[in-house]
């Protein structure tokens, strides 16, 4: 392994940034500087957003009423356009999709280099999430994706990209009403024009703990649209992703990070505790 080169190889990175927030540009690029990424590419999120949904709200497939939140629909839709983008101008084997509030600091700590990785995930992959956020548990190690994690950092390839575009784009129109028969997610309406669900559900999806989203920053198009304690999972979430690559991944050998039903799964899986949000929504 080439530690002092952990990134060669690396594919292009694709992240969304909305015109207005220069701020999160620069925090996203001095990154890449940093970590000497050249192969990126920033896509603007300004073109569908939720505040002019009525301007674009005739490329959705489906305006009932009830499938719609604006804001969800806007970040899913600039994702699939970004793929196919991808597709038509690209002929790359895989890309890496981000948004613009991701900490790349921990790459530092890896004990693997990129190589490493693309040798050592599972040959069926579709989508790798290369970063995470739940409301239960981290597993720290190379695993199937679990229910209640969310979007990140993922790296897809090219056929994953064509099955998605097949399944979310037709006759020039954004589908969001396909659903799976997952209780849960169409209880909670997760199923409908969102990249948690439909980016990360529809093939062979794995997750590997890497890069945490940064919850210091809000992706909204306004500064302060949610409140802190609503995102405590992401806090959470985000101290257990340093916690374990500054401190706790010593104990555990680069073999078992990379590969899952082991004996010691539980002692690589890290509670995310919700104290105030369970007080917050009188949960017992």
């Amino acid at each position: 392994m080439d530690l002092n080169n952990k990134l060669k190889g690396l594919p292009t990175i694709y992240y969304t940034n909305l015109d207005h927030r220069t701020d999160r540009r620069e925090y996203m690029e001095t990154q890449f500087d940093y970590w000497g990424i050249k192969n990126y590419h920033r896509v603007s999120g300004t073109k569908y957003l939720a505040s002019k949904f009525d301007e674009w709200k005739h490329l959705l497939s489906n305006e009932k009423q009830y499938l719609i939140n604006s804001a969800y629909n806007a970040n899913f839709i600039t994702h699939i356009e970004m793929i196919k983008n991808w597709l038509e101008t690209t002929n790359e084997d895989y890309m890496i999709m981000m948004e613009d509030d991701y900490d790349l600091s921990l790459i530092e700590y890896w004990n693997f280099d990129w190589e490493y990785l693309m040798n050592h995930i599972p040959y069926d992959w579709d989508c790798i999430q290369l970063g995470f956020e739940s409301f239960t548990n981290i597993h720290f190690f190379l695993h199937p994706k679990i229910p209640r994690t969310f979007f990140g950092a993922c790296m897809i390839n090219r056929y994953y990209a064509q099955k998605l575009i097949k399944l979310y784009l037709k006759d020039e129109k954004f589908i969001i009403d396909n659903e799976i028969n997952d209780f849960m997610n169409l209880k909670s309406n997760l199923a409908n024009g969102t990249v948690d669900f439909s980016i990360c559900n529809n093939g062979k999806v794995y997750c590997i703990p890497l890069i945490p989203q940064n919850p210091y920053r809000t992706s909204y198009e306004h500064y302060d649209d949610r409140e802190n304690d609503f995102l405590e999972h992401m806090f959470n979430t985000y101290n257990l992703y340093h916690k374990w690559w500054k401190e706790d991944h010593h104990k555990f050998s680069i073999e078992d990070f990379f590969r899952y039903n082991k004996p010691n799964d539980w002692e690589m899986t890290k509670k995310v505790k919700l104290e105030t949000l369970k007080n917050k929504l009188n949960y017992r």
